[in-house]
């Protein structure tokens, strides 16, 4: 019995909080020498782009800097946290990490929506922002799980992905996408009306997305009869015999065939 005791102390028993402190003393001087950079120059600098940087590299190299330090980050507190005694100098060191942590998360949402505004918005930018999101909560339970060690934070990680996963899949991406864009498009004139700028070519886009729903909220909004005209043209013009063709039938059709109508009825007052 004695015997036993003895191994499964022994078992138990964790590493000094002194190597772990020091080592995340350095790491956290680094980050906040990074961190107190990314305020400086992006969240206090107008977010402007540094010299001799484009959008897309400036968006880019952040993003994949956030998701990799982030992974890192993460891993590195939760073996920490398994190894080390866990002593209150020790989760202060952590949540100094996991603050600067933060900062690059918000560092990494700026550069992309500076990348939005100037490309606008695609699927998979948008997806960007709900991954950003995903690291967001993970990173929040593993703060939590540092101070309080009997939270869950394995099955916290697994509902945070089950459950932005499905409120991403309906969240109706091709929805927001179109109607974020084609708002986007818009701009005020001398004589104080929206004109807008999108071509011929991104409405055949939008229509092949399935997106009457955007265009004609879009062209209530901003009373937009040339903007739905030209969607209605292609729209009719490539699926006009859906009604008669048992094959082409389908739910979704009918829907936006009702939401055309409706819309153009309340564009024209009749």
């Amino acid at each position: 019995c004695c015997h036993n005791i003895r191994i499964n102390t022994k078992e138990n028993a964790k590493y000094s909080a002194a190597t772990a402190i020091t080592m995340n003393a350095v790491l956290g001087f680094v980050y906040v020498i990074f961190s107190g950079f990314q305020i400086f120059y992006l969240f206090l600098g107008n977010m402007t782009l540094p010299k001799h940087a484009t959008y897309s590299e400036y968006a880019h190299e952040g993003f994949f800097q956030l998701v990799v330090v982030c992974i890192i980050n993460m891993l590195l507190v939760l073996a920490i946290l398994h190894i080390f005694e866990n002593t209150m100098a020790l989760k202060v060191s952590l949540t100094v990490i996991s603050a600067c942590t933060y900062i690059m998360m918000a560092s990494s949402v700026l550069r992309m929506t500076m990348y939005v505004d100037a490309y606008d918005l695609s699927y998979l930018r948008y997806f960007v922002f709900w991954a950003i999101l995903v690291i967001f909560l993970a990173m929040t339970g593993i703060v939590i799980y540092t101070f309080k060690q009997n939270f869950p934070i394995y099955r916290y990680c697994m509902a945070v992905l089950a459950i932005v996963y499905m409120c991403f899949a309906y969240s109706n991406p091709t929805y927001i996408i179109t109607k974020y864009n084609l708002e986007k498009s818009y701009t005020l004139n001398s004589d104080g009306e929206y004109v807008s700028d999108a071509d011929i070519d991104y409405l055949t886009e939008i229509y092949n997305a399935g997106s009457a729903k955007a265009v004609c909220d879009t062209a209530l909004k901003y009373n937009d009869t040339e903007l739905f005209e030209s969607f209605y043209r292609y729209y009719h013009s490539s699926d006009a015999d859906y009604l008669t063709d048992f094959r082409k039938l389908n739910l979704n059709k009918l829907i936006e065939t009702s939401v055309v109508d409706k819309c153009k009825k309340q564009l024209y007052n009749y």
